[in-house]
């Protein structure tokens, strides 16, 4: 089943329920109208506070089609990063209508790939890479990252012609903080077994952060909320109790690069969390509020999301450790962790007032409550590189120990 079969309610009831991407272009279209700027991003470590603080509008470019690639491989070589090779695709063929209605847009150095295509492209708009630190426990990283977010400051200021005062970024860094809370309070649901939430409504949920404030989105997240209730009352769910629970990792994944998601449902598995950097991993981070330098607080929470292009993350990011620790896939079955039916920081589960999803739901070889299944079946990990690449079949399990191995046979390899 998928979320658009789904017997009950949608989760977003609105005219855009089967169509999110519409519901973005408008977004973007209106806000241009408005005269408001936007700026394209490639990479999640671009603040996005420093962007909405200048009065911009922040918009992925990545791009994840195989139907640019080839125009791509008549520049770049083939045998480059697919996502690398389907963005600049887009650009070169004048097919992305995000890259045409951006006003600037912001790299990183994330990897050789990304410098080579914004080097071609940097003649077509104003464009400021920054200088990502791929050894975040070497001293002195943190200066040289804060040194990078005031460059970026001073590109917006001077693109834009408007200053960035402390008082407008800390205005932002408490939209980020609040935006996050309803959005990770959403996710704790996924710890129901099996998941009262379809993979493809987690992304939607995810796409309501750039189009909404935080008032706006609290009341679409209270919407949502009592769907969910009404849905988990009639009990639908997604998978059944034997189906594995699986997180998928790596790259924005999206457009083509569904297929992985969609052949681990076709297999009999669940996709449960979705940890690649167009996903869930970046709502567990808040950014210190009230502090006498804003500037620092963001570069300091955004050089903490977990991201395989900087070595030894877990070591360089205990709040993102301690995050995953209390995950039902990442948990240990030893015991510890947070109380059953507590949700991420401390948050009843789903925000739900009928229903607390880590209390109840069964464990098919004994225990209960958000770590109980894991006595008897670890989730599993798959990665995805895109839209190209793979790997043997059966491979991107933790440890291989799910209770009913899915053997996957499909373009993706494991990131980590």
């Amino acid at each position: 089943m998928t979320a658009f079969d789904t017997p009950g309610p949608y989760l977003i009831n609105d005219r855009y329920r089967t169509n999110p991407v519409g519901r973005f272009l408008d977004f973007l279209i209106k806000k241009r109208e408005e005269g408001a700027p936007v700026v394209g991003l490639y990479c999640g470590y671009a603040p996005l506070e420093l962007v909405r603080a200048v009065g911009a509008v922040p918009v992925s470019l990545c791009a994840s089609s195989q139907r640019t690639v080839a125009a791509a491989e008549a520049v770049l070589p083939a045998n480059l990063c697919p996502l690398i090779k389907s963005s600049f695709g887009f650009i070169s063929t004048d097919s992305c209508p995000i890259f045409a209605l951006s006003q600037a847009v912001i790299g990183e150095t994330t990897c050789d790939g990304k410098k080579k295509m914004f080097e071609l492209i940097s003649h077509l708009k104003p464009l400021h890479v920054m200088d990502l630190p791929n050894m975040p426990g070497v001293r002195g990283v943190e200066e040289r990252w804060l040194t990078t977010v005031e460059k970026l400051k001073e590109f917006l200021e001077e693109t834009f012609k408007r200053r960035i005062t402390a008082a407008r970024l800390e205005e932002e860094i408490r939209e980020t903080n609040r935006k996050n809370s309803l959005i990770d309070g959403f996710f704790d649901c996924l710890t129901r077994h099996p998941p009262p939430v379809h993979w493809e409504e987690i992304y939607d949920v995810i796409a309501l952060d750039p189009v909404s404030t935080s008032e706006e989105l609290r009341m679409l997240m209270a919407g949502i909320d009592e769907r969910l209730e009404d849905r988990i009352e009639a009990g639908i769910c997604f998978g059944a109790p034997s189906s594995p629970r699986v997180l998928v990792t790596g790259c924005p994944i999206g457009g083509d690069a569904l297929k992985v998601l969609k052949i681990i449902e076709e297999a009999g598995g669940v996709v449960v969390a979705l940890e690649a950097c167009s996903g869930m991993k970046g709502y567990s981070i808040r950014i210190e509020e009230g502090t006498a330098n804003p500037l620092r607080a963001v570069a300091e929470a955004t050089l903490m999301i977990p991201c395989s292009c900087n070595q030894d993350r877990a070591a360089f990011c205990p709040g993102w450790q301690a995050h995953c620790g209390n995950l039902p896939w990442a948990a240990d079955s030893g015991g510890g962790g947070r109380p059953q039916g507590e949700g991420m920081h401390g948050l009843p589960r789903c925000g739900s007032r009928r229903h607390q999803c880590g209390r109840d739901f069964h464990s098919p070889r004994g225990g209960s409550g958000a770590r109980g299944w894991q006595s008897g079946q670890r989730a599993g990990l798959a990665g995805s590189s895109g839209v190209a690449g793979s790997v043997p079949q059966g491979a991107g399990y933790a440890d291989q120990a799910l209770s009913s191995p899915v053997a996957l046979t499909a373009p993706w390899c494991v990131s980590e």
